[in-house]
């Protein structure tokens, strides 16, 4: 089953896993990627010079498909962040 990761205007992923065996689960939100998205916005913009960055399970420079919507800062990335966080709660 092949499926489809984007980022939503918040920055939180979702993905479109379309149809399977007949049956149509169209998109869907998995927490574990929306808690690792989040860290990857604190990996690639947030962490201090002398910090080691997170070790995630997805590759993000594949994903999400619309990259076009990574954020283009850090004050950008901690918002986005603080959306994951919040949809993760």
């Amino acid at each position: 089953m092949a499926f489809k990761m984007y980022v939503d205007g918040d920055g939180i992923p979702y993905s479109d896993y379309a149809n399977y065996r007949g049956i149509e689960l169209g998109l869907q939100r998995s927490i574990l990627a929306v808690a690792e998205r989040g860290l990857w916005y604190w990996n690639e913009f947030l962490r201090g010079r002398f910090q080691r960055p997170l070790l995630l399970s997805y590759d993000w420079k594949r994903w999400p498909e619309n990259r076009g919507g990574n954020p283009k800062n850090a004050d950008d990335a901690q918002a986005m962040l603080i959306k994951c966080a919040d949809w993760v709660q």
